[in-house]
């Protein structure tokens, strides 16, 4: 782990010889070329100058991503199209891996009277090194119950053959539970009905769907190796609210796939997170997490070389990996 006090580029530079392909993920959170100057971790520069200093620095990051690492760079609408093309022509336009949207304000203060919708938005590009190199850690978020599984098996113990189907709310009802309750303690038993893509499977549950229509009072089981197994009834499959919770933060909840839209990041409230001050510009920890959840694995090194208040080494450190960062600022 290092703290490197000093101008970034000499630093990237180096550390080159030492850790040249050796950095799983590189996190930077650049000024954004919206004030001052770069030097003092403001900015303002005039907007060639500041495309020229970044590409000095991503050519330096590229060398020291590891084959399977991922750059990761937060910026906003003053420069994110530009960085784009720029991250383009250094690492390559088929290493681009997305792009993301991360709400970090709301609609409020002074930005409402701006004669535009509200910004409130900022974006998280990510590149990989060697794009067929990298491999992504599917991440879940928390949602809302889906009110789609309104349906309860009152019998679950009895088998697919004997299984009572009621509604969510009789059961709710019948059993004296909250719907938290309810999903804490029988997530198995609430359930939904979906139509299955006839035409997408394969021909042995197409025939297990004909032969459920034929029978509609009979759950009929497709047993299945290195799938879970599919349940029939009426032609329709039956999905199983299990299925649908997560692990997330230690808690037991609804989860869905993380998508490119990340309106769970709070912003609000994360001035004196680390026990450290740091205005205009400190990311939460929260986004950190993800990113470095992600991207890396236990012991893997992470780099910022925009280190700001320390937030990327303080999260790395919590979470098992080794870290570097550098940052000129006294702070």
């Amino acid at each position: 782990n290092r703290l490197i006090f000093g101008d970034n580029l000499l630093a990237l530079k180096a550390l080159e010889q030492e850790y040249h392909g050796r950095i799983k993920c590189i996190f930077i959170d650049p000024p954004y070329n919206t004030g001052s100057a770069f030097e003092h971790y403001d900015d303002g520069l005039e907007h060639s100058v500041w495309l020229s200093l970044m590409r000095d620095r991503l050519e330096l990051l590229r060398r020291l991503l590891s084959i399977d690492g991922s750059l990761w760079i937060t910026i906003d609408d003053n420069e994110v199209h530009y960085l784009k093309v720029l991250c383009d022509e250094v690492f390559g336009r088929h290493n681009f891996v997305i792009q993301c949207t991360v709400k970090r304000s709301a609609p409020t203060g002074h930005k409402v009277i701006n004669p535009t919708p509200v910004q409130v938005a900022d974006y998280v590009l990510v590149y990989a090194k060697d794009r067929s190199s990298w491999t992504y850690k599917p991440q879940f978020t928390e949602r809302d119950f889906d009110s789609a599984y309104n349906k309860f098996i009152n019998n679950f113990e009895a088998g697919p053959e004997g299984w009572e189907i009621v509604t969510l709310k009789a059961a709710l009802k019948s059993y004296g539970l909250t719907l938290e309750q309810c999903l804490d303690k029988y997530p198995e038993r609430i359930i939904r009905f979906a139509q299955p893509n006839f035409e997408g499977v394969g021909k042995e549950t197409k025939d297990l769907i004909l032969k459920s229509r034929k029978q509609p009072s009979k759950v009929f089981v497709q047993e299945r190796e290195n799938h879970a197994d599919i349940y029939l009834m009426r032609g329709d499959r039956i999905l199983f609210y299990k299925d649908k919770m997560r692990e997330i933060d230690g808690k037991r909840v609804t989860g869905e796939l993380l998508t490119n839209v990340w309106l769970d990041i709070p912003y609000q409230g994360i001035a004196n997170e680390g026990g450290v001050v740091f205005p205009k510009g400190k990311k939460p920890e929260k986004l950190l997490q993800r990113i470095i959840d992600i991207s890396t694995e236990p012991g893997d090194i992470v780099l910022d070389s925009f280190a700001g208040s320390g937030t990327t080494g303080a999260v790395a450190h919590k979470m098992g990996r080794r870290w570097i960062m550098v940052e000129l600022g006294e702070h």
